[in-house]
């Protein structure tokens, strides 16, 4: 019924009106019908992410001073817990975890010096070893709460959220709006997925490697987009 609704709306708005029938030589990417092509991923592979994950959390200690702290299965840095400023909480896509938001955090750091920086990772979606399985992102959003509240006796924060991490701020906003100071989210989970562009590049592109130009690659790439709206978001 919702479909037969759409449709007329579509029809009217461009004064339009559909032929009956069905075109059997019109092809469009029906992903949720096709079989997914699914590459295997070597455990090489992640033992590698693991070790990498582990220089990650290593730099962010020793060369931003960040402290690390487990909270509810997650591994959460924390920077500057008490200064005076809007606390920023970050948090990330799937990838390789932290290790491509070492640039952003540091320029957090050096624009907003007075604020508290927090940056949760979550293993499963950092591709890492979970020996208790994925966490929900209801958990991942206590988590939140709980360092927020617990660890920095604040109320509120500006969140940061990229890909998975945009889904996380968006159920804060639902379960504890108070908390959210402001909010950047970047790439989200659900405001870009009927692009035919963003489906054909993730479920129907043959995977490759190397090439490609850029600057900066996918660390440029956040510094420049998410630091600018946080550093205009922030209260510094």
């Amino acid at each position: 019924m919702q479909v037969d609704q759409f449709i007329d709306q579509v029809q009217l708005v461009f004064n339009y009106t559909f032929p009956p029938g069905h075109n059997h030589n019109l092809h469009f990417l029906a992903h949720l019908w096709q079989p997914l092509r699914v590459w295997g991923k070597p455990l090489a592979l992640y033992t590698i992410i693991e070790a990498v994950s582990i220089l990650t959390a290593c730099w962010y200690t020793t060369h931003y001073a960040f402290t690390k702290h487990r909270h509810g299965g997650f591994d959460v840095f924390v920077h500057n817990p008490h200064g005076p400023g809007i606390p920023i909480v970050l948090l990330h896509g799937v990838g390789f975890g932290l290790l491509p938001y070492l640039p952003l955090v540091h320029a957090l750091q050096q624009a907003c010096p007075r604020c508290p920086v927090v940056v949760v990772e979550a293993h499963h979606v950092g591709q890492r070893v979970c020996p208790d399985g994925a966490r929900d992102v209801d958990e991942v959003a206590q988590c939140v709460l709980d360092v927020l509240r617990g660890r920095l006796g604040r109320k509120q924060a500006c969140m940061v959220g990229h890909s998975y991490g945009s889904f996380v701020v968006s159920r804060l906003l639902h379960i504890q709006p108070e908390v959210v100071h402001s909010c950047v989210i970047v790439d989200p989970v659900a405001m870009m997925i009927c692009y035919p562009q963003l489906l054909s590049a993730f479920v129907y592109a043959v995977c490759a490697f190397g090439g490609g130009g850029g600057g900066g690659g996918f660390g440029g790439w956040c510094v420049g987009v998410l630091g600018a709206y946080v550093l205009q978001i922030a209260v510094c």
